[in-house]
């Protein structure tokens, strides 16, 4: 009888939920039924209708019939049509589903982005908003953090590392693989506003003995993984030797050499240049991309145009802030005057 009673038990502690994607971990798909359960999903059909009352007064959502709102989103995980849910949110431009997330309150919005697919999230998440993420990171567990950091562009992961406590990102490094946890610790050594700690290891390499049929080839290699294809880095022995754009090499005959073609004219700047001036080179020679070579002229990585607009975005609002501080209050001018 007691044997019976221990059988009977397991099932309902293992919180089984089989509507669930199959490809989440194990200790994923707990949390995610611990949150999906009959009290939550109360809790979720009242935010529903909240959230049908807010979009009825929106001109934008009634325009677009079709366009995917914080209702609808709410109304699959109400009704568990996840897979469904994926398949929506794969449609969305990660700005977009960005956005969207940040309407969710806190609980809601982890548990929609632990049902996303990995490239997906990890896409969307590196366009929310500091405190959002923040929020995201507190609550993922170790596996979940391990994961997020082995799919995201290294600069973006080593960003999301240096505001963290130290306990947390030694058990991340710990558990992440060779690879990125060397290349991670050497982005992270980098002084906080300097090129290195805003460039990424992440960029096609070339070789000069190459034809342009050669190069393309590994192009399509590596460039899953880059994080650009359109200029490509001719490299010897770890020496920047030019630069190619994917533009002329789509232009030329096959068999060109790379030597050929290349630009060895190459701008650069070091790894201890300051970001602004960084983004300042960029933004005076029209990059899209920034090679950074190390004090002993090894070339490192690079600095892509997203990263500099941000470093300018951050000037610009710091700049306003000073002259905002400096500036008298109207008011306060006000009050005097009539004094």
């Amino acid at each position: 009888m007691e044997l019976e009673e221990k059988k009977t038990a397991a099932p309902e502690a293992s919180l089984p939920v089989p509507e669930l994607p199959t490809d989440i971990p194990a200790e994923v798909r707990q949390k995610l039924a611990e949150d999906l359960n009959e009290e939550a999903t109360e809790d979720l059909k009242q935010d529903v209708r909240d959230a049908e009352k807010e979009e009825a007064k929106d001109e934008e959502v009634k325009a677009n019939p079709e366009m995917l709102t914080k209702s609808r989103l709410l109304k699959m995980l109400v009704k568990k049509q996840y897979v469904k849910l994926r398949e929506v949110t794969e449609e969305e431009q990660p700005a977009d589903l960005a956005e969207l997330l940040e309407e969710l309150d806190e609980n809601n919005r982890l548990v929609v982005f632990r049902l996303l697919k990995k490239d997906v999230a990890t896409e969307a998440f590196a366009y929310m908003s500091d405190e959002a993420r923040d929020d995201l990171v507190n609550a993922f567990s170790d596996i979940e953090l391990v994961s997020a950091i082995e799919e995201m562009s290294l600069d973006d992961a080593a960003d999301l590392l240096e505001d963290m406590p130290a306990g947390v990102v030694k058990r991340v490094l710990e558990k992440s693989s060779k690879q990125t946890r060397e290349s991670l610790n050497k982005l992270l050594n980098y002084p906080e506003s300097s090129a290195g700690s805003l460039m990424t290891p992440e960029y096609v390499r070339l070789r000069k003995d190459m034809n342009v049929s050669e190069a393309l080839a590994a192009i399509r290699r590596q460039g899953e993984n880059a994080e650009t294809v359109y200029t490509n880095y001719v490299v010897e022995r770890n020496r920047l030797l030019g630069v190619v754009s994917a533009s002329s090499l789509l232009l030329a005959d096959p068999q060109t050499p790379i030597e050929d073609i290349m630009d060895d004219n190459v701008v650069t700047v070091k790894v201890t240049d300051d970001q602004e001036y960084v983004a300042r080179e960029m933004q005076r020679y029209d990059f899209t991309a920034m090679p950074v070579l190390d004090n002993e002229g090894m070339f490192v990585g690079i600095i892509t145009i997203d990263d500099a607009i941000d470093v300018l975005t951050d000037e610009s609002t710091e700049d306003m802030q000073k002259m905002a501080a400096i500036l008298p209050d109207d008011d306060a001018t006000d009050r005097k005057s009539v004094v």
